[in-house]
């Protein structure tokens, strides 16, 4: 994710060569990944409100599933509005990433509180896919659905199949997601047989295009300008079912290392910023967006991932000082409760 974004700010001056040309080839791989890691995003997210539910009663687990929705909904329509402005109807119905993933939480979430959940998510999943096949087939462009910065609709069958998946190893453990992953990699290798696109891209029309944001127009004294075409990638349907595959054996490799990972130092930091996912996210495109309208954005791949390694420890000091601080203020809300 930060490798991503900061790449997408990055002005190189002259053709990379020697460290810079072999840093380029690092960030394109990341570039190449992008759909996969967007897609895990989602299907981590359907993992974890499984396990969320567990031990919780539907009037407990419903109420702060819409608090999350709400609190990521809020925080997109935020975000989007120093990049792109008020522009209408994307402010509301597609304004990130964010609000995808609270689209994404509601719909899963409202599945599994459901007297049938494993049948309420299949058909969520089904019926985002085919929604997305439609549009690819018919070429139409509708916002929050395929267009926009949060017009990915693909993303809510992949938090549908991972919510499925924390149900099947639950019931029939790793053997049964196992047998389903070597299924899926026939689907996958159909797909890619088929020469079937994994994407697909439409434009929306915003003040200042994608040369400069909005805030930046503004800090340096101008208007943002006439509106220009941006264009977002989505996931097409085949895409979609193409990267099954790959979520399933990831999650398995990660299923199977979970218990080796939490003891190895050199994991923390990721663990950190998995506990402070959200914290981070809005930080980096905070700090990102700063630069870019400030015009410090890195000058050379090399300089990208100086930048990306920088928003790496800052998250991750941010994210321990906030724990440090909720852990004393539980010690001393312990302390006194205390009996004297």
């Amino acid at each position: 994710m930060f490798v991503v974004h900061a790449s997408r700010i990055e002005r190189v001056r002259v053709p990379p060569s020697g460290l810079a040309e072999l840093c380029d080839r690092l960030v394109s791989a990341f570039r190449w990944a992008e759909p996969f890691i967007a897609a895990a995003f989602l299907f981590i997210a359907g993992y974890s409100l499984v396990l969320s539910q567990r031990g919780r009663a539907r009037r407990d687990f419903l109420p702060k599933i819409l608090r999350r929705v709400a609190l990521l909904y809020a925080l997109s329509v935020v975000l989007f509005v120093p990049q792109y402005g008020t522009s209408f109807p994307d402010l509301v119905l597609s304004s990130g990433i964010l609000s995808a993933i609270a689209l994404a939480i509601a719909m899963v979430g409202l599945g599994l509180v459901t007297d049938r959940p494993v049948a309420a998510l299949l058909s969520v999943a089904l019926v985002v896919l085919a929604a997305t096949a439609a549009l690819d087939v018919s070429g139409a462009t509708v916002s929050g659905l395929n267009a926009g910065p949060g017009g990915a609709f693909p993303l809510v069958a992949f938090a549908a199949v991972g919510a499925l998946s924390a149900r099947l190893i639950h019931a029939r453990g790793l053997s049964a997601l196992a047998w389903s992953c070597l299924g899926l990699c026939l689907l996958t290798l159909a797909v890619w047989d088929a020469r079937l696109p994994w994407l697909t891209e439409r434009n929306s029309l915003y003040p200042a295009g994608s040369a400069a944001s909005v805030l930046g127009a503004l800090l340096r004294g101008g208007s943002p300008g006439a509106a220009l075409p941006v264009a977002f990638w989505n996931h097409s349907a085949a895409g979609a079912l193409g990267l099954l595959a790959p979520l399933g054996v990831s999650l398995l490799l990660v299923l199977a290392a979970q218990r080796a990972l939490p003891g190895l130092r050199l994991f923390a930091p990721v663990l950190l910023l998995g506990r402070n996912a959200l914290l981070a996210y809005v930080l980096h495109l905070a700090l990102l967006g700063l630069l870019d309208a400030f015009e410090l954005a890195p000058q050379s791949p090399t300089g990208t991932l100086g930048l990306v390694l920088l928003l790496a420890v800052f998250s991750c000091a941010v994210g321990l000082w906030l724990e440090r601080r909720a852990s004393l203020a539980s010690a001393r809300a312990r302390y006194d409760r205390a009996p004297a």
